[in-house]
């Protein structure tokens, strides 16, 4: 398969971003296991631009973005200026300033979380040492004056999954001022949509993505750039012929409400992600399980 120069450029560097670890453990053989299934010309070049331009992110960065939203969360808790002086925010959310905060994942049943939430779990207890015991879900309908109850995902994009989270153990999260949201990365559209759905619910990230992050948006600034070279076919139209002629994916190849995402986790990638990256049918391999 012939790639032209800029195309080549583009496979060293995704290669490259394999072999120094910085999106571990995925490696080069399964990248291009996946490539191999685009045809040639625009159809590798889109190929090799998703992976390029792909929002990777290992624990050490998921942890690291955490640690920046629970900065930001206990400070918001702490209204009094010399406590926050006085205090590093690791000590504020374990009990130094007299509030009792507690963190949990989502859960939607009784029974123990999913792979997310046990990654999550491990982040908080290993990496941000929060003990074990603050690591809980209330067992009450209401909370009482000192305690805060914070909500800790990976990630938020639509904002759904934890709105629905929060209706079925909504009696947590009535008092405005005692809990909060955090996630290591969140999207605007999530952003305005929790903001609208529970105002007095603050929502804490380390990163921020917006639709300029999605696949159309990325398809234009392509084109206007330069870096997109084939004049009769757009990035967004060559997407969905792969889609849909090849991958056979009849619906959502787009990903979860269309957004368009190339977001993915050392542990997995949501499914608001382009489908082509996590989904499988008879005639197609993804990236990355789910």
């Amino acid at each position: 398969m012939s790639l032209s120069t800029d195309e080549i450029k583009l496979k060293q560097a995704v290669k490259l971003l394999c072999s120094t670890g910085v999106r571990r453990p995925l490696q080069f053989e399964r990248v291009k296991t996946w490539l191999n299934q685009f045809g040639a010309g625009p159809e590798q070049a889109l190929g090799l631009l998703i992976l390029r331009h792909l929002i990777y992110r290992t624990h050490d960065q998921i942890e690291s973005t955490l640690a920046q939203a629970l900065r930001h969360t206990a400070m918001h808790f702490v209204q009094d200026e010399q406590n926050r002086k006085k205090h590093h925010w690791h000590d504020i959310l374990t009990g130094s300033t007299g509030l009792s905060f507690s963190f949990g994942p989502p859960r939607h049943d009784s029974t123990s979380p999913g792979k997310s939430g046990e990654v999550i779990i491990r982040l908080l207890k290993n990496k941000l040492k929060i003990p074990s015991r603050l690591i809980s879900y209330p067992e009450v309908s209401q909370l009482g004056a000192n305690e805060r109850f914070i909500l800790v995902d990976d990630g938020t994009f639509t904002g759904e999954q934890l709105s629905n989270y929060i209706n079925v153990f909504s009696s947590w999260f009535h008092a405005p001022g005692q809990t909060g949201i955090v996630v290591s990365i969140a999207h605007q559209k999530a952003l305005d949509n929790l903001r609208n759905i529970y105002p007095h619910i603050p929502v804490f990230y380390g990163e921020k993505i917006t639709e300029l992050d999605g696949l159309e948006a990325l398809s234009q600034a392509w084109i206007e750039s330069g870096r997109w070279t084939y004049e009769n076919v757009t990035p967004i139209e060559v997407y969905r012929h792969v889609a849909q002629n090849k991958a056979k994916f009849s619906a959502a190849p787009l990903g979860y409400a269309s957004l368009g995402l190339m977001v993915a986790y050392e542990h997995g990638v949501p499914d608001d992600s382009l489908q082509l990256l996590w989904d499988e049918s008879p005639t197609w391999m993804p990236l990355f399980d789910r």
